[in-house]
């Protein structure tokens, strides 16, 4: 399925929800171009450290390096947008500064439409985050900012209600079916 009309679609959530394999998916299908915040991160910054809540200065780095990537991150999209380009973006926005940035998005490009889509596993315990954790091979497949159970849930309760308008989808099942709710989703140009 190919869009026609230029869009921006949205992929957050909280750590290890499914964001990248949700918006891999929908970059394969729709044949759009897709942009990870951790990417942007490490072309610019590196591989972060591993364990940023070691030291006051270690956390202090990896907040101002995430709020520059996220800054950037917003650069892509205006860039994308402005030259009529669909995109797909994934990042936590965990943060109402972040959400922030996609309303100026909405504010700036108010004929495109912005699809959010929240990945909200209900069925993720410890153990199996820890697995999910582990199996992504940090430094090697994974290069994102969130490497272990205590920093999961860190980022996971801070996480703040998004307002804007989005679709929750529970990726602690089928992923083909997560896929197809968010392909419907998109389909659906009202804002």
């Amino acid at each position: 399925m190919k869009q026609k009309t230029p869009c921006l679609i949205v992929v957050c959530g909280w750590p290890v929800s499914g964001k990248s394999t949700i918006a891999e998916n929908l970059s394969k299908e729709l044949k759009i171009h897709w942009v990870d915040i951790d990417d942007i991160r490490r072309i610019i910054f590196g591989i972060p450290h591993p364990h940023p809540d070691q030291s006051p200065e270690l956390r202090a780095r990896d907040n101002q390096e995430m709020s520059e990537s996220y800054q950037l991150l917003m650069h892509v999209v205006d860039f994308h947008l402005t030259y009529n380009r669909s995109l797909i973006i994934t990042a936590t926005f965990s943060r109402k500064t972040g959400q922030d940035a996609l309303q100026n998005i909405y504010e700036k490009h108010p004929s495109v439409p912005v699809k959010i889509i929240q990945c909200k596993p209900t069925l993720l315990d410890d153990t199996a985050v820890e697995k999910r954790i582990s199996s992504r091979g940090f430094g090697e497949k994974y290069i994102g900012g969130v490497n272990s159970l205590a920093r999961y849930h860190e980022v996971k309760d801070r996480y703040e209600p998004i307002e804007l308008p989005h679709i929750e989808i529970d990726t602690s099942g089928d992923i083909s079916q997560c896929v197809e709710a968010a392909l419907k989703f998109i389909a659906a140009h009202q804002r």
